[in-house]
C-alpha cells in the first residue's frame, strides 16, 4: 500500500496499481491499457506456477515496427474515415485472434503429442506475429504502420494449412456466432484436442444450463393507457424539440474548443428547449405513448435524451407512467 497513492485517488479492494516502467505489462496482457481494464489475479500455487513457467519458457511478443501518428481534422468528412478505420478494425482484431487461437490450440496439441521443438517453433513463431497484428489493428486508426495486414494473414494461413485444419472441439461456439452474423450454415467438422481450452469445453458442457431470465421491456414497466387517445401533433412536437437541441449540441462539440465557452453555450441550448418543452402541458396518454414507442425513435431522435427531457420538463406525469415496484 502506498499512501501518497491512496491520497489521491479513491482505491477498492479490486483495484491493483501496476508500474509499467521498464516492464511490458500491456505486452504480457496482450494489448491490455488503462481504461479500466479488467482481470483475474489470484494467488493459487498451481496457477502461480503456471504463470512463472510461461514467464521463463515464453518470450513476450512485443511490437517495435515504426509508425507514423495518422493527423486528423476536425470535420464531418476525417470523422467518416476513422468511423470506417474502427469497423475494420474490429473484422481484423477478431479474425487475428481467432487465428492466433486456433494456431494456439494446435500448438498444445501437437506439443501432448511429444513433436519436437524443431516442429513446434514456426507455430509459435507464426503466434508472435499474430500477436503483434492484433496490437496493429487495435492502432489502425491511429497509426500508419509499413504492414500488409491481409498479406501476413493470408501467408500465416498458407504456412499451416489452417483453411483446411479440422477445428477443436470448442470452436463450435466461435463458428456459432461467426456463422449466425454470417448467415452461414457451412458445415465444420471439429475434432478433440489436447488443448486448454477443449479441456475447458469438456468440463464446461458437464454444468447444468444457467436459470433462463427473460428480458424486462420498457412498455413493461408502464401504466397501460389509451395510446389511441394520444396527442400526436404534441409527440411530433417533442421529438422535433429533442432532435434540434441534440443536433444544436453535437455542433457545439465540433465548433467550439474552449470549454468554458462550449459548456456556456451548451448550458444556454438546453435552458432554452427545456423552457419550451416544459410549457407543454403533456398528458399521461401522451407520456404513455412516447415512452412505448421510444425504442422505435430512438434512430431519429436519442432515446436517453428524450427520456431526460421529459423528465426535466413533465416530472410528474413522467414519473405516473411507470407502476410502481412490487420489490420494494
Amino acid at each position: 500500500r502506498n499512501t501518497e497513492i491512496q491520497k489521491y485517488i479513491n482505491l477498492t479492494d479490486n483495484i491493483v496499481c501496476v508500474n509499467t516502467i521498464r516492464y511490458p505489462l500491456p505486452d504480457i496482457l496482450n494489448g491490455c491499457d488503462f481504461d479500466s481494464d479488467t482481470m483475474l489475479i489470484v494467488d493459487h500455487p498451481v496457477i502461480l506456477d503456471l504463470g512463472k513457467a510461461c514467464q521463463r519458457d515464453f518470450k513476450v511478443a512485443v511490437n517495435k515496427i515504426d509508425s507514423e501518428n495518422k493527423p486528423y481534422q476536425l470535420t464531418y468528412e476525417d470523422m467518416s474515415i476513422i468511423d470506417n478505420l474502427l469497423a475494420q478494425s474490429k473484422d481484423n482484431i477478431g479474425s487475428v485472434v481467432n487465428k492466433a487461437q486456433l494456431c494456439m490450440s494446435i500448438y498444445w496439441d501437437w506439443f501432448c503429442q511429444g513433436k519436437s521443438e524443431q516442429e513446434l517453433k514456426p507455430l509459435l513463431n507464426s503466434i508472435n506475429v499474430l500477436m503483434v497484428l492484433s496490437g496493429i489493428a487495435i492502432d489502425n486508426a491511429k497509426k500508419m504502420y509499413d504492414v500488409n495486414f491481409d498479406e501476413e494473414s493470408k501467408n500465416i494461413d498458407a504456412k499451416h494449412g489452417l483453411k483446411k485444419v479440422n477445428k477443436p472441439r470448442f470452436w463450435t461456439y466461435v463458428d456459432k456466432e461467426k456463422n449466425r452474423e454470417k448467415k452461414k450454415k457451412k458445415q465444420e467438422k471439429y475434432i478433440d484436442y489436447n488443448c486448454p481450452m477443449d479441456h475447458l469445453y469438456i468440463t464446461m458442457k458437464k454444468l447444468d444450463n444457467a436459470e433462463h431470465h427473460e428480458n424486462l421491456y420498457l412498455e413493461d414497466l408502464l401504466v397501460d393507457h389509451d395510446a389511441k387517445k394520444a396527442d400526436r401533433k404534441q409527440e411530433d412536437k417533442i421529438y422535433i424539440y429533442v432532435k434540434e437541441k441534440v443536433h444544436k449540441i453535437n455542433e457545439v462539440f465540433i465548433n467550439v474548443k474552449d470549454k468554458e465557452d462550449r459548456d456556456e453555450i451548451i448550458k444556454a441550448i438546453v435552458q432554452h428547449y427545456n423552457f419550451h418543452l416544459s410549457k407543454l402541458k403533456v398528458n399521461e396518454k401522451t407520456m404513455y405513448n412516447i415512452l412505448k414507442k421510444i425504442s422505435q425513435v430512438k434512430q431519429e431522435c436519442n432515446a436517453i435524451s428524450l427520456m431526460n427531457v421529459l423528465y426535466q420538463t413533465q416530472k410528474e406525469t413522467f414519473l405516473r407512467a411507470f407502476k410502481k415496484s412490487t420489490l420494494l
